[in-house]
């Protein structure tokens, strides 16, 4: 019994080695496994913390080419403005010193029609071309200040060059001996409000002789019967006649399109933020990717200046092309309505495999650069 007994402990307690063995395997199974986790997430860390690092150098590097492009782009409005402010006083100036001669021949109901048409009235014109023909010493005369002129025109003269003509004018008097001042006496609220009237008329008179240009121009475009595709409005053209027919062997143009592919044709394009240099002699390939082909020019420079600064330089090239060009672009070029509502504006569209035969046609001598901000142009002075 007491061998019955013993046995039947010692397989009972086989049994539970067994089974403690068969936990111990399954436990070491389990920790091996969670080892082989551990370690693949080891991996994973470390992968994610070079990604990390990564990411943040370029980051950094980013932050570091905004604040370049930032920094650029502030010289860059800089130099504009400084620029502006030297055309600005070079106007005024030149107000100052000299009146403009201006054709005062009556104008024909056409030339009065085109004038209409770019947002100029009789009135308008009238009154500018009034202004144009004042100089500073007009100006004086005009508002009571005769005395003024009559005593001190050399002086008066003078301090046309000072950049603060009312306070150079002061000095003047403010020096003069007894004998002379003493005439001036009588005449102070005149002249107090003459020379305080001084820069708001300088102002004027500049604007009215940047006006007066246009308006000229318009009239001498009319007297002169440009054709429209030169005179700012795209030709419309009959059934059969259009550029791309009148240049095949059995096509015959219209009598404007010869003279529009016997004369030259000016564009304007400003170019994308930090290209102008690139595309100083004329359109280039390297700035336009597969989703950007064209090139877009304006045939009048108010166009490329409403791009100036909003993601395009402060600036634009003014491109003189050759005659013929219009006979192989003719196409290339479309109406554009706009919101600023310029007569005549048009846009050409030139596709990247044709650039080089684009600039074929620069004349490269006569490219220019016109400085332009928030829609203002300024051409080179002279």
């Amino acid at each position: 019994q007491r061998a019955r007994t013993a046995a039947t402990l010692a397989e009972n307690d086989a049994a539970a080695a067994a089974g403690a063995a068969t936990m111990a395997e399954k436990e070491a199974a389990t920790a091996r496994g969670a080892a082989t986790q551990a370690e693949q997430d080891a991996g994973d860390a470390a992968k994610l913390a070079e990604s990390a690092e990564a990411y943040a150098k370029s980051a950094e590097e980013a932050a570091a080419n905004a604040d370049g492009y930032a920094k650029e782009a502030d010289e860059a409005a800089e130099r504009v403005q400084e620029y502006i402010r030297e055309l600005e006083r070079k106007a005024r100036e030149e107000a100052a010193r000299n009146a403009v001669p201006s054709d005062s021949s009556p104008l024909s109901e056409e030339e009065l029609e085109a004038l209409e048409e770019a947002g100029i009235s009789l009135e308008e014109y009238e009154e500018i071309r009034r202004l144009s023909q004042q100089d500073l010493i007009d100006y004086l005369v005009e508002n009571g200040a005769q005395i003024l002129v009559d005593l001190l025109f050399e002086d008066i003269k003078a301090c046309i060059d000072d950049p603060d003509i009312p306070t150079c004018l002061w000095a003047v008097i403010t020096s003069l001996p007894w004998s002379k001042g003493a005439k001036l006496v009588g005449k102070i609220p005149e002249i107090t409000k003459a020379i305080a009237g001084i820069g708001k008329f300088l102002e004027k008179s500049a604007a009215a002789r940047k006006r007066l240009k246009k308006a000229e121009e318009i009239v001498e475009k009319v007297r002169k019967k440009i054709p429209d595709c030169l005179g700012g409005s795209k030709k419309k053209k009959k059934p059969g006649k259009g550029l791309k027919a009148a240049s095949s062997a059995s096509a015959t143009a219209d009598d404007g399109d010869e003279e529009c592919f016997a004369v030259e044709t000016v564009l304007y394009r400003s170019p994308a933020t930090g290209k102008q240099a690139s595309e100083r002699y004329g359109l280039n390939p390297a700035n336009h990717s597969a989703s950007n082909p064209t090139a877009y020019l304006s045939n009048l420079p108010e166009g490329a200046a409403q791009y100036c600064g909003n993601g395009h330089d402060y600036g634009f090239h003014r491109f003189v092309l050759k005659p013929g060009f219009r006979k192989v672009f003719g196409d290339d070029e479309h109406e554009l309505p706009n919101s600023n509502k310029f007569p005549g504006l048009t846009e050409w569209r030139i596709d990247k495999a044709k650039f080089p035969e684009f600039n074929s046609y620069i004349d490269h001598s006569r490219t220019e650069w016109w400085w332009c901000e928030r829609g203002h142009f300024y051409p080179p002075a002279g």
